[in-house]
């Protein structure tokens, strides 16, 4: 196996445990998962779950506050870095 096959494979086991972690402690909803909750619902969940559990062992000003899932990456300029003066509605939300 490759990098590459052990990755896919970790995450395919991962998304199934946590499945049914969830769905166990969750009954209510057993199978509602699929119908009721999008994938980017599913996943934003799941990372907030992630950062809940790593902010427990973090200093007040290294915890994580907020964040936001893209779907495409930032636009770079030359060197790489982040064109991040197209992107003001991070730093104020009320500019679009």
């Amino acid at each position: 196996m490759d990098k590459k096959e052990i990755e896919q494979y970790v995450t395919q086991v991962a998304r199934e445990v946590l499945t049914q972690v969830y769905q166990h402690i969750n009954p209510k909803i057993e199978g509602a998962i699929n119908d009721a909750l999008s994938a980017e619902a599913w996943t934003n969940m799941l990372i907030k779950k992630e950062i809940e559990k790593a902010n427990r062992s973090l200093p007040v000003f290294k915890k994580i506050s907020d964040f936001t899932v893209r779907s495409e990456p930032f636009e770079k300029n030359a060197q790489q870095k982040i064109r991040r003066f197209l992107y003001k509605s991070y730093e104020n939300p009320e500019v679009k």
